[in-house]
């Protein structure tokens, strides 16, 4: 009877055991999904609150900037915009009128690049142009190439990122606005990771830094980026600060088409670029990060892409519950939309000498 009992204790404590050790590893697991060992730096008031306005709805974006105005495109009414002052005082709707086409839209982008702005969509794929004093869109490109985004570098030079003809894996390149279309691809600078697919775990998103004359690519799944000059070729990969070097994706063929086969680890999500500073919007948290304000509100790491060097990051508050959409950067405030709100934060102490020093940079070299 006694060596039963004893079984059954032996039994109870090894289940108990195993049960123990199966749930710290699960929790061990999602701690390193979500925090990683790698330190932050929070200098005070980098990003000081200074309005908000509501926009009615949460579909718009940015779209560009130049000289205290703001313009938004919106994803669910493509032909409209708004155009709205950084003291939120004085908002115009915008109204594109292109020219009379056969197109189905699919996928359309608004950028603003004053005094032009570009409506495209790489579904069809198709280039719009025309001036912001009437927003008439004349039609400018109808060939080849497609591509997922595009960003303007000049009146008829765009950075964009497509598909690979042979491969189907993602590919970065420039193409520009004549007849017929100039394309130039790079397939080198986007890198497949082994056992990747090239598509998945090379998404990201594409920028454009004016200041520096520089395309930046900011991978989605992991710990890097892509710096190349305005001819896409590569000048350096920079790391952003946590761990996550592999894509942490799961890809499966579903309804005959490749997809997500589970919820993916995103690493870095909205990105901005303004003088030489890289703006990264970080899912993670950091070894020392406050937990409660990592919860509740948006981590935004800075990066200075001269010396490809971690600066410092602040916190962006959420509302509502609702987090950082996206990002816009000038060298005295950030834009956030959060929902549907548009927020304006001034820059201040640290930031502010980083963002003047790049202006004392420039004057001396120009």
């Amino acid at each position: 009877m006694k060596s039963k009992v004893l079984l059954i204790s032996l039994l109870i404590t090894t289940v108990v055991g195993v049960s123990i050790l199966l749930i710290l590893y699960h929790i061990s697991e999602a701690t390193m999904k979500r925090q990683n060992p790698f330190l932050r730096s929070f200098p005070p008031h980098l990003a000081e609150y200074v309005k908000q306005a509501d926009l009615r709805f949460n579909s718009y974006y940015f779209a560009g900037y130049d000289k205290g105005i703001l313009y938004l495109g919106n994803y669910t009414a493509p032909l409209h915009g708004i155009a709205i002052d950084t003291t939120f005082k004085d908002k115009q709707e915008i109204r594109i009128t292109p020219e009379k086409s056969n197109f189905q839209f699919r996928s359309v982008q608004l950028r603003v690049a004053p005094p032009n702005f570009y409506l495209m969509d790489g579904t069809v794929p198709c280039v719009y142009s025309g001036k912001i004093t009437d927003w008439k869109a004349s039609l400018r490109l109808k060939e080849n190439p497609y591509f997922t985004f595009a960003e303007p570098i000049d009146s008829i030079t765009f950075a964009f990122r497509a598909n690979s003809s042979n491969s189907g894996v993602n590919v970065l390149g420039t193409f520009k606005l004549t007849t017929p279309p100039i394309v130039s691809l790079s397939p080198k600078l986007l890198e497949k990771q082994p056992g990747g697919d090239g598509i998945f775990d090379t998404d990201g998103t594409l920028l454009y830094n004016n200041g520096l004359s520089n395309i930046v690519y900011v991978y989605r799944y992991r710990n890097q980026f892509v710096v190349a000059d305005k001819r896409a070729n590569i000048v350096y990969r920079g790391n952003t600060i946590d761990t996550v070097s592999r894509a942490q994706i799961k890809v499966a063929q579903i309804d005959g088409e490749r997809k997500m086969a589970a919820p993916p680890l995103s690493v870095n999500t909205a990105t901005a670029v303004c003088n030489s500073l890289l703006f990264v919007n970080s899912t993670l948290r950091g070894k020392y990060d406050n937990l409660k304000a990592w919860q509740n509100a948006s981590t935004v790491d800075v990066y200075d892409l001269k010396k490809n060097v971690y600066l410092f990051s602040f916190y962006i508050a959420g509302i509502e519950g609702n987090k950082l959409k996206s990002l816009l950067v000038t060298p005295t405030h950030l834009y956030a939309l959060i929902d549907t709100q548009l927020v304006s934060y001034a820059i201040k102490g640290n930031l502010k000498k980083e963002m003047m020093q790049f202006s004392g940079d420039f004057n001396a070299s120009h």
